[in-house]
């Protein structure tokens, strides 16, 4: 709307556009409460509880822009115009630049034939990853642990006794289920992270320090 100008096109890999899981049954999922039970799962339950629930909190737009869009690729072919554009079922397999175009050589997942998109700009909705970030990775390596793994309170576990703490936020959903990362549940996480952080200073006094950790 603010450009009409531009003819943008979206390029996908599914088969288009899905409107997320947001009804009262899935939403009791995303509570503080349920992260005990989340924790204490089998790792199998948890990895069926994440696969179930992605559709609630990733890949997919609210009922409402669904509608919106829908209507608006629908005006569009009806006017002639055909402004919008959706490729479905592809992959971005290259890019180059040409001038001032930017072209995307697209591979069709269904029948495996490529073609070209010229554009004037690309914009990326990559995701993100969800593994433990390379830094967190670095610093467990350096403590010589063998993985990286986090208690009920966020905290990693070292494996012995330290007067320091690390506690991690936003990348433990393979432990404390999706809604690790949401902003909504923050303040209940902040609230478990500031009890378990008074009660590692009453079992870790100040002056209980052990030794500095060298690493080569």
């Amino acid at each position: 709307r603010d450009l009409p100008g531009c003819r943008p096109t979206m390029i996908m890999r599914s088969i288009g556009l899905n409107g997320y899981e947001s009804s009262k049954f899935t939403n009791e999922l995303f509570y503080a409460s349920f992260v005990d039970d989340f924790y204490e799962a089998a790792p199998d339950a948890r990895r069926q509880l994440l696969a179930e629930m992605h559709r609630a909190n990733y890949g997919g737009l609210a009922p409402a822009t669904l509608d919106s869009l829908y209507r608006q690729f629908y005006q569009d072919r009806r006017d002639g115009i055909g402004r919008l554009g959706m490729i479905t079922m592809s992959d971005v397999t290259g890019a180059a630049t040409d001038g001032d175009d930017i072209v995307l050589t697209l591979g069709d997942r269904r029948t495996g034939a490529t073609g070209e998109l010229r554009t004037d700009l690309v914009l990326l909705g990559t995701g993100f990853d969800q593994a433990m970030p390379r830094m967190v990775r670095d610093l467990g390596a350096g403590l010589g642990l063998d993985g990286l793994r986090v208690s009920r309170n966020y905290r990693l576990e070292l494996g012995r006794p330290a007067t320091g703490a690390l506690y991690l936020q936003g990348v433990n959903e393979a432990t404390h289920g999706i809604a690790d990362s949401l902003l909504s549940v923050l303040a209940a996480r902040s609230a478990e992270i500031t009890e378990d952080i008074l009660a590692h200073r009453t079992e870790h006094p100040a002056g209980d320090r052990e030794p500095a950790l060298a690493t080569a």
